[in-house]
């Protein structure tokens, strides 16, 4: 009986001890915006409107190379949730990126279709998968990912199917690298960097990935 009683005891103090550093966390201005790492000469990061690379300077942002399914879709409007979307979810990510855990997601809504995007690291690469879930099953004839830049920014088609960005003002490159059957295009009236991969199926779920090597100079 005494050892059920001081396990009663030490569980109602974990409980007092949960609720009030649920309170006191609630108050607290988390330490970051969002979650972000580190690429090269760049930060990735999650915002409202895509994942970004951004260079920061003494000015504020001075480089923002966006991946977006806005600039994928020709949809008018969306649900977008991310790293700060909500108090607890931004707790928690902030703990893991204590943890050194945490990489960048995006995930937007439409009517019938829900688009997330996910990060992960690979040497000095970082993969970004692209994931589309449909409502219903869809006929898919292909799928594909676009990365705006900058008009001023030098563009290279390079031999292995890759693209190599440079602000000619910022420290720097990204190399966006086509894998498996993709096909990677320069949309220049449109500055974007689009990667394109067949799909001629019906399906109710697809994933693309492509590798974004981020360089801290101009050299690949």
């Amino acid at each position: 009986m005494k050892l059920l009683m001081n396990l009663l005891r030490d569980v109602l103090l974990l409980a007092v001890l949960v609720i009030v550093m649920f309170f006191a966390v609630s108050g607290v201005v988390l330490p970051y915006r969002n979650v972000f790492v580190q690429a090269g000469a760049y930060q990735m990061e999650a915002f409202e409107t895509g994942l970004a690379f951004s260079h920061y300077g003494l000015n504020g942002e001075q480089a923002f190379y966006r991946l977006s399914s806005f600039d994928d879709f020709e949809q008018e409007t969306y649900g977008v949730r991310f790293q700060e979307a909500s108090k607890s979810l931004a707790i928690l990510e902030t703990l893991k990126q204590f943890a050194g855990l945490a990489t960048p997601w995006y995930e937007v809504e439409s009517e019938g279709v829900r688009v997330r995007y996910e990060t992960s690291r690979v040497g000095q690469d970082w993969l970004i998968s692209k994931t589309v879930i449909f409502a219903e099953p869809t006929y898919v004839q292909k799928t594909g990912m676009s990365l705006t830049y900058f008009r001023n920014d030098l563009t290279t088609m390079l031999d292995s199917g890759s693209v190599q960005i440079v602000n000619p003002d910022r420290p720097g490159s990204l190399t966006i690298i086509a894998v498996d059957n993709q096909q990677i295009k320069l949309n220049k009236s449109f500055s974007l960097i689009e990667i394109v991969e067949p799909v001629e199926q019906v399906t109710t779920e697809l994933t693309q990935t492509i590798r974004v090597r981020a360089h801290d100079g101009r050299q690949q």
